[in-house]
Formats: structure tokens, sequence, C-alpha cells
């Protein structure tokens, strides 16, 4: 799947209903797993570690971990599923070591939190800009239960300190709304104090929970919604970049390639060519917008 989102990447999402007694062979995954069990009972073998296992259970495993899951003899093990990678500011994948996250973490998931779970999952399959808004403030919110609650570790160390603690769910809220807001206003030119105040925060401080939630600024999230609209854009169709630029906001063709290469690391017309559908014999050249 591949989804995209500045402060983490879901490379699979799904549900598993595996026959009675079914075991998952010893793996290591290259990728952190949150697993959330809705029916049965079983075992995770992870690390040193063997934890039981049983419906409303929510567990992560941290990438590098080797692990064993299985059901108890007879018993199915119904679970839900994530596989994660958290992001910088950049892009980059952080490394498990620099969050300080735990080989792994079982806790009985509040009811809250198992809805946030399983509708991270539903939206992680989906593509739509409120899905991805969604994903974003239940992914965030799923993940501050089990570093907070299964580790015991104060707010403030670390990955656990990705959310305030009380005000989680409001922040949680305000965060959506404005990727809602940024995906809605993808043709317009938003001022982040625009979009503070839309959501009820000061600017400063809107600026220190989005990056907080998300791993990078709001100005830089929502740059990369425009630039992932002008991709969308060349690859459907044959469009001028000048009329590409105009419809999503910039002040001219010149400034929407400096901000195309610095998000994509390429020009947006090599960009195209690459991308652009080939056009009906008989039809002429493409428009061309050259060396920009």
């Amino acid at each position: 799947m591949g989804l995209q989102l500045s402060g983490v990447r879901i490379s699979a999402a799904g549900k598993a209903v595996p026959p009675k007694g079914w075991v998952c062979p010893r793996r290591t995954l290259s990728e952190h797993l949150l697993l959330y069990v809705r029916k049965g009972t079983g075992t995770l073998q992870a690390g040193e570690q063997t934890l039981a296992l049983r419906g409303s259970h929510l567990c992560l495993i941290r990438a590098g971990t080797p692990h064993l899951l299985g059901a108890d003899s007879g018993r199915v093990l119904e679970h839900w599923y994530l596989h994660f990678v958290l992001l910088d500011a950049h892009g980059a994948a952080l490394a498990p070591e620099a969050l300080r996250l735990p080989e792994a973490v079982v806790l009985p998931a509040r009811r809250a939190t198992e809805r946030e779970f399983l509708r991270c999952v539903l939206c992680a399959g989906e593509q739509g800009c409120v899905s991805a808004a969604g994903m974003l403030a239940s992914f965030f919110t799923v993940l501050e239960q089990v570093l907070q609650e299964g580790t015991g570790a104060a707010g403030g160390e670390g990955a656990a300190s990705l959310q305030g603690r009380g005000t989680q769910a409001r922040r949680s809220a305000q965060v959506m709304e404005a990727v809602e807001l940024m995906m809605r206003h993808v043709s317009d030119d938003l001022s982040m104090e625009e979009i503070a105040a839309q959501v009820g925060m000061s600017a400063s401080h809107f600026e220190k929970v989005f990056r907080r939630f998300t791993g990078t600024t709001p100005y830089t999230y929502y740059l990369g919604v425009k630039m992932e609209r002008a991709k969308a854009l060349m690859a459907a169709s044959n469009r001028r970049l000048s009329d590409i630029a105009i419809e999503l906001g910039f002040s001219s063709l010149h400034h929407f390639s400096r901000a195309f290469k610095q998000y994509e690391g390429e020009l947006p017309s090599r960009y195209a060519a690459r991308v652009r559908p080939p056009r009906p014999k008989g039809s002429g050249r493409a428009p061309q917008d050259a060396n920009l």
C-alpha cells in the first residue's frame, strides 16, 4: 500500500482471521508492528519475553525484535494489524533506538483506543483526504496509550512525549481538523495563522502541537499536500505546469518549480515527462514549460 504521511508511513494494514491453533513462524520485521486482538487467546514471544494475549489486547512490537505469535490450541486469534515506520521532519525513518521504543508491550485497550485503532486500519486502506487526516490523528492517539500505559513512562521522554497528557484527544482532533483544512484549501494559500485560528490555537502553540503529532511543521505539511496534488495532476493529464501552479495557489511558475524541486528532488518538467500519459497520435506535442 505504501500510504505516506508526514510523521508516519504505513506499509501494511488489515484484518487476519487465521485457523484455530495457528502459529506464525518466528520472524524479525524491519518495521514496527501494532496489533489489536479482536477475539481469542494466544501467546506472543518477543525477545526474551513471553506474553499472554486475549481479546481487546493491544500490542506493540519494535522493529528488529524477533517474535513468534500464535493462538492457543483449539482457539482462534482474530487480530487487526499495522506495520509502520515513524518519520522525522525530512521524511526519513527514525531509528527505534532514537525513539526508546520497548521491544514489546501488551496491554488491555480502552474502548476509545480500540475504536481509534480500527478506524486507523480502515483509513489506511483508503486514499481519500479525510482518510489521511483521520489516520494521522487516530494513529498517534493509539501509539500514545501504548507508550504511556504500557511502559509506565512519564510523558516527555522519547516517543512517549509525542502527545501531551490529558489533552491528547482534543489536540488530536485539532491536528486532524488542520490537516483537513489544508486538503480542502489545496488551491488556496492559507497562512499558518489562519489555520491556527480556525482550529482554536495561537500560531506558536499550533506549530508546536502540529510538529509534535506529525514530525514536521504545518507549513511543510501544507506544502507537501500541494506537491502531492501537483504530482497527481501531472500523472493524470497533459496540462501546462503554469496552469497547475496557478491552480495550487502559487504566485508564479518559478515559485512552484522551486518548491517542487525542494520537495521531490527534481524539476517538475522532468517529473512530468516521466509520468504524463501518452498523447493521442496526431494531437501534437505536449504543452511545455521548458526547464521548470
